[in-house]
């Protein structure tokens, strides 16, 4: 028997009633008519810079935005920047959505919207009511984390920030829009000069006091959302809001009536990364809805901010490569461009499905797909309807991390006797995604994917389709080395020299490690030198798996730790004595090897702990290199 299915048999007790940390089956349900239990919701502060008659109507837009997903996340608080006019601009809002609900035409009760009073509830008349309720819901006895969607200044953060425990900041995912430096493609920015929403020393105030604060600063990103690369508007985002104004009630005829160019909610990038099916809501680096972000720095893992494209881009000090500013935004950019249609048919089918409509026929007609099954009528013929799934596909691996995101295209699907109202995708037994609209984006692992849609109708019919994913291998992303080597050890093997690198072999003193050990005919990919490779193709390995070393000098470190997938991927984390410092790594596709930057460590006991949690599977470890800084 396989190694790791010993351990999945061993686990399926447990893990039949585990649902995925991203939410994606409860973030799905409404598409099928029933309701997503408010305690499986994403739980979710806003704080607005909106206004009445006056600031940025993309505030009034977003916020419109918001309620018609108010089923799918928990609003848990309201925080307008100004409580006046911000506040009169919320309530506008809240009575177009009291419309909407009391119209017996439209889906807001059967599809489990909170009613308009509760609502109501969630807006703060004030800053202290606003923090303490900040402080409350942190204190609950609750799991899930609490996203504060940073619309407006970041001033009101550190307000609340510094009345959290430890504990209870550990529950906030800070999520910021524009608060990073001015881009000099639109703002004349010179690299110095912060964005709009920084608040002049407020960004700053929280990159110093909190710094373990979980914190998705997106700077340029969310720009892509409404312009294309030339910074002229996106027709599409012209279309959409058209469609808002004459399908979506109350609250579309508001989206168009504040701002009637265009969607402009560029605040809603925020709720975007909270709001795609597919999205792992742990790690930002893999792309969703709200475009691609990066780690930059391993002190700071949970640090987030835009990529840089493979430009020279020095996240520390900006100004010093800022001759590739706007290469860098581009590249931005491009991730939320390239998310565009895929979240903008989703939302047209949701708020078609809400609003009591049938899909919008935007597609053109399929030039193939599935055949349709239905159940029988009563007098009278009732056609199921049929399923595209899309091209086939060949993608390549960008970034060497064994993934990469694609977009599965279903919208060539029909309609039979009854519309769409399900769209699930999955591979063999595995559901990638399940969605009321046909198109999504997700994580693929380098390799051959034949991947299903089952599209099912308001009667009940069903249709399958299927498509082949191929993704490629690309080069192995570099990782800097920094620091003087203190020791390298090959934990299943000999001494060997990797890289310039002297690794001591398995029986070196003064460490120890828990876990099995084992050796691989799997092939490093991509492919490496023999000794790198025979290092890689042994390891010790299980679900927590460990490596202890002893009689370390008191001092500042850095800790990479060298792994390999070996069969399917599986995610991870990673510990360095007891603080977390990955979580809901990827392992990658068979033959996939990463040395991963584990960050620096103060080491005052003469001791260093690596430790692999896993609660289903297993880590391989291959070696740990630890250098002085």
């Amino acid at each position: 028997m396989d190694r790791r299915v010993f351990l999945r048999n061993s686990l399926l007790g447990c893990a039949a009633g585990l649902w995925s940390n991203n939410f994606l089956q409860s973030r799905a349900i409404a598409s099928t008519g029933s309701i997503i239990p408010v305690n499986q919701r994403p739980r979710v502060v806003v704080i607005s810079d909106i206004q009445a008659g006056a600031g940025d109507p993309d505030d009034r837009q977003s916020m419109a935005h918001l309620m018609m997903y108010a089923n799918e996340v928990e609003i848990s608080g309201i925080w307008p920047d100004d409580l006046n006019t911000g506040g009169l601009a919320t309530r506008i809002v809240l009575d177009r959505y009291q419309e909407d609900y009391n119209n017996p035409a439209y889906k807001f009760r059967s599809l489990g919207y909170p009613t308009p009073d509760a609502l109501r509830t969630k807006l703060f008349t004030s800053h202290n009511q606003a923090i303490s309720a900040i402080k409350a819901e942190a204190s609950r006895n609750d799991p899930r984390p609490i996203y504060v969607l940073v619309w407006g200044g970041t001033h009101r953060v550190p307000q609340f920030l510094e009345q959290l425990t430890s504990s209870e900041r550990g529950k906030i995912r800070l999520i910021s829009i524009g608060t990073y430096l001015l881009d000099n493609a639109l703002a004349n920015g010179d690299g110095r000069r912060y964005n709009w929403n920084a608040w002049g020393e407020a960004r700053n105030d929280i990159w110093r006091r909190f710094p373990d604060v979980w914190w998705l600063e997106m700077d340029w990103t969310w720009m892509g959302m409404a312009f294309n690369t030339d910074y002229r508007i996106a027709n599409e985002c012209v279309v959409l809001n058209n469609q808002l104004a004459q399908y979506a009630g109350k609250l579309g005829a508001h989206i168009k009536e504040v701002l009637p160019q265009y969607f402009r909610a560029l605040d809603t990038n925020s709720l975007l990364y909270v709001l795609d099916p597919a999205n792992n809501l742990n790690d930002p680096t893999r792309g969703s809805w709200a475009g691609k972000y990066h780690r930059p720095f391993a002190d700071r893992p949970n640090y987030y901010i835009g990529i840089d494209g493979g430009n020279t881009w020095n996240y520390a000090n900006p100004a010093s490569t800022w001759n590739n500013a706007t290469k860098v935004f581009i590249a931005r950019i491009n991730t939320a461009i390239s998310q565009r249609p895929a979240w903008h048919r989703a939302f047209t089918q949701k708020f078609m499905q809400l609003y009591g409509h049938t899909p919008l026929t935007v597609v053109p007609p399929p030039s193939g797909g599935g055949t349709g099954t239905g159940g029988t009528g009563t007098g009278q013929t009732q056609q199921g309807p049929t399923a595209n799934a899309g091209a086939d596909q060949t993608v390549t691996d960008t970034n060497g991390d064994g993934f990469e995101r694609v977009v599965l295209d279903g919208t060539g699907s029909r309609n039979g006797n009854g519309p769409i109202v399900s769209y699930v995708w999955q591979e063999g037994s595995k559901i990638l995604a399940t969605t009321n609209g046909g198109s999504i984006s997700v994580n693929l692992a380098v390799g051959v994917h034949s991947i299903t849609l089952v599209v099912k109708d308001s009667n009940g019919a069903i249709a399958s389709d299927s498509v082949t994913i191929t993704v490629r291998a690309g080069a192995s992303t570099p990782q800097p080395t920094t620091g003087t080597l203190y020791r390298a050890i090959n934990l299943n093997g000999g001494a060997v020299s990797v890289d310039g690198v002297a690794f001591e072999g398995k029986n070196a003193a003064n460490y120890s490690t828990v876990g099995r050990s084992h050796v691989t005919s799997t092939v490093p990919n991509p492919p490496v030198a023999a000794a790198k490779k025979a290092m890689l193709q042994s390891f010790i390995w299980g679900r927590s798996v460990s490596v202890t070393m002893n009689s370390i000098p008191t001092g500042n470190y850095r800790v990479y730790l060298w792994v390999m997938e070996d069969n399917s991927t599986v995610t991870f984390s990673v510990k360095v004595n007891g603080r977390s410092v990955i979580s809901n790594g990827r392992s990658g596709s068979a033959g996939t090897w990463q040395r991963l930057d584990l960050g620096a460590v103060t080491i005052s006991n003469g001791q260093l702990v690596v430790q692999g949690d896993l609660s289903v599977d297993a880590l391989n470890m291959c070696a740990i290199e630890v250098r002085r800084n």
